[in-house]
Order: structure tokens, then sequence, then C-alpha cells
């Protein structure tokens, strides 16, 4: 039995796989399913889809989310960014129940209604403890 054809076709397929990889890397061919069906919804997880291209992009340190239910950090965690996701949340279920997520770092924290407020401190906080670098950037988002 003539193995060629067999190599040719293993080669073949070895070839296209490395080039799609590749694709995906720099974000030319990428295939994003819409999980969300009211508009309010679908709006929530393309600022989550753009937040994630963005943080790739610009080669963010870390992405970090406020949220009560884990919604947004969920759909951010579907896209499977390089820096990793801080879930800040003051609810000790979604905490919880983030820890199953790709990429999140679930942190319990108590949430003032200052936005400004709890990113600064918070960002103070992860730089402090080495997390997050002092020269890079850092994205953040909200979920009521």
């Amino acid at each position: 039995m003539d193995r060629r054809p067999l190599c040719c076709f293993i080669r073949m397929a070895s070839s296209r796989m490395e080039l799609w990889s590749r694709e995906e890397e720099q974000g030319i061919f990428s295939i994003s399913v819409n999980l969300e069906v009211s508009l309010p919804d679908r709006i929530a997880e393309q600022i989550c889809n753009c937040a994630v291209e963005m943080a790739n992009n610009l080669g963010a340190d870390a992405i970090f989310v406020y949220t009560k239910y884990g919604h947004m950090a969920s759909l951010l965690s579907r896209n499977r960014p390089c820096p990793p996701i801080f879930a800040f949340t003051n609810d000790s279920d979604t905490r919880m129940a983030l820890n199953l997520q790709w990429g999140v770092i679930p942190l319990l924290v108590n949430l003032s209604d200052d936005m400004e407020g709890n990113i600064s401190k918070n960002h103070g906080s992860m730089k402090t403890k080495g997390m997050v670098k002092t020269s890079r950037c850092v994205f953040g988002g909200f979920q009521t």
C-alpha cells in the first residue's frame, strides 16, 4: 500500500490548521456565535467581545469587571483573552460560581456606588500584590 497520499493529506491538514491558528491569533478569522437574544444582552455581549479584542491588541495586563451576578465576567471569559480577568463582586455565591469560568480570578470586595473609587482602590491593591504592572493598561467594566 502506498503511503504517499496519506502523508500528503496529513501535511495539507497540518499546514491548514497552522494557518487557521495564525489567523485566529491575529484576529483575522474569528467565529463568534451570539448567545444572547434580547437587544440589551446582545449589546453587552458585543461590548465584551470588543473589550477582549482591545485588551489583546494593546497588551493589557488585566481586565477588571465589577459584577453582581457574574454575567459580564462570563461573557469576557468566553472570548479567552490573553490577560487575566479580575472579577470583583460583593456576593459570595457569585464569587464561587466564577471560579468555574476560564481565566477569571474572582475577588470578594465591598463595592461602593463610587465606581472611580472602586477602580482606583482595586487597581492599587492589584499593583501592590504584583498582579498588575504599573506601566501597562487595564480595562474595566461594570454590570448592575
